[in-house]
């Protein structure tokens, strides 16, 4: 999934996987970087048309995550 610009691009699927990846209480460590991985090859091979409406949703998830791991 990492190298794919279709999987990059799939909607609705690109993201629930990252959020389940992210989110999901079985998750493990692994899981979890690999969702952020998958994020950031998101914000840079989504066409723009696609990301527009859902980078200010990935934003806020990701400041959610990052503020959970500082407490």
């Amino acid at each position: 999934m990492l190298k794919s610009v279709l999987a990059a691009n799939k909607v609705p699927f690109m993201i629930n996987m990252s959020f389940d990846a992210l989110y999901n209480p079985h998750s493990t460590p692994k899981l979890r970087s690999n969702g952020m991985a998958f994020v950031y090859w998101m914000a840079k091979m989504t066409r723009n048309e696609i990301m527009k409406p859902i980078g200010k949703l990935l934003i806020e998830g990701i400041s959610k995550l990052l503020d959970e791991q500082q407490d």
